[in-house]
């Protein structure tokens, strides 16, 4: 089994210690405009990527490229994966490239870091849902909420909620 263990950042630590209470802190120092303004860039469906990260801590997106493949002083994103490794490098996404690190020792170019993003704690996921407050994002959670709901009826053969 498994241990797991929740992350803070210093200034929620520091904080707990003053206000004798744990909590989220890290929304009183930070700016979500850096965040807004990549996730704004709706790329090959990177709307509904987040949305999906957002919805459950358990969940992680594969990389479809190494995380190399990006020039993070370029300040150019052409796609979606270009998108995904700033907020990595930014430290909005965590990596985890253990789920599908590919390595030919015989290859040079095959050694590549494709792993998973997800959000890595409690504090980056209320920056993601601030950044996700406008009426633009309101329509991709309204899709995605019509989307489980059609899921869920058709897993329970409920033929008139999948006609509507």
């Amino acid at each position: 089994m498994l241990k797991t263990y929740n992350i803070y950042t210093p200034l929620s630590i520091i904080k707990a210690f003053e206000f004798n209470s744990i909590r989220n802190y890290w929304h009183l120092s930070e700016s979500y405009d850096n965040l807004s303004k990549y996730i704004d860039m709706d790329f090959d469906g990177l709307k509904n990527d987040i949305v999906y990260l957002m919805s459950d801590k358990k969940n992680r997106i594969k990389l479809d490229r190494n995380i190399d493949d990006y020039d993070k002083n370029s300040g150019e994103y052409n796609n979606k994966h270009d998108v995904l490794v700033k907020l990595l490098h930014l430290g909005y996404l965590a990596y985890d490239h253990k789920s599908n690190l590919k390595i030919d020792y015989n290859d040079e170019k095959s050694n590549k870091l494709i792993g998973e993003l997800f959000i890595p704690n409690e504090e980056v996921l209320t920056s993601f849902k601030v950044s996700t407050e406008n009426n633009n994002w309101k329509k991709v959670f309204k899709k995605v909420e019509l989307s489980k709901k059609l899921l869920n009826d058709t897993w329970n053969e409920n033929e008139s909620g999948v006609a509507n």
